[in-house]
């Protein structure tokens, strides 16, 4: 072993030993710095810490994806189906804001009829009416005349402009049905009225080439 204390001045002998606790001499290329043992480990965590966030990210996306794409068909869906049940409902509601297009009616009847009276008092409060009581086999020749089918007969019979008909107690807010092509009348038979109400439920269109359609109300 040699040690020198005057690192300025060369060993006897030309000896070639470092110093102790010198630098390592050489070109600056061939020296390695010692490794700092507390720098890799904060840059391990972090390595980690950054794998565990795009993990997290890589499952919370998808997640947030697919409830806005939920969302997204739920509210399309609320929106298309009614629209849809609306479009293809045939024939079309009864509820409706047009007018009818008459603003007074003919009344016919054969008292006694108490439903008959109950009916009249709600159509007065929307149309001129005529009132004619007739027996009932004069009633049935002019049902029979107007083009009432037999299976829809009822107690009373109502004569509208232009040869239409509505029979029985026919909801009031359904007579604009009558301005649509084709439509010869309205009916509903006694025997499914309403008796709470005496008006509906529904009605049937008669149609000219005698066809029959039922309306739900």
């Amino acid at each position: 072993m040699c040690i020198n204390y005057n690192f300025d001045m060369p060993l006897p002998g030309g000896g070639d030993c470092e110093p102790q606790g010198a630098q390592p001499r050489g070109p600056p290329d061939q020296r390695r710095e010692a490794p700092r043992v507390g720098a890799q480990s904060r840059q391990r965590r972090r390595g980690n810490r950054g794998h565990r966030d795009v993990g997290k990210r890589g499952i919370v996306a998808p997640m947030r994806k697919q409830t806005v794409a939920l969302i997204l068909v739920v509210t399309i869906l609320a929106i298309i189906i009614p629209t849809a049940l609306k479009l293809y409902t045939y024939p079309p509601s009864e509820k409706t804001q047009e007018k009818p297009p008459f603003s007074s009616v003919k009344f016919y009847y054969a008292p006694p009829c108490g439903c008959c009276e109950k009916y009249l008092a709600k159509l007065r409060q929307y149309f001129a009416v005529d009132v004619t009581v007739l027996d009932p086999q004069k009633l049935q020749e002019l049902k029979k005349e107007l083009g009432v089918p037999e299976r829809l007969w009822s107690c009373h019979t109502i004569a509208v402009e232009g040869g239409l008909f509505i029979e029985g107690h026919v909801p009031i807010s359904a007579f604009t049905a009558l301005a649509k092509d084709g439509v010869r009348g309205l009916a509903l038979p006694h025997a499914e009225t309403d008796p709470t109400t005496w008006e509906g439920p529904g009605y049937y269109l008669v149609y000219e080439n005698g066809t029959i359609w039922r309306v739900y109300s």
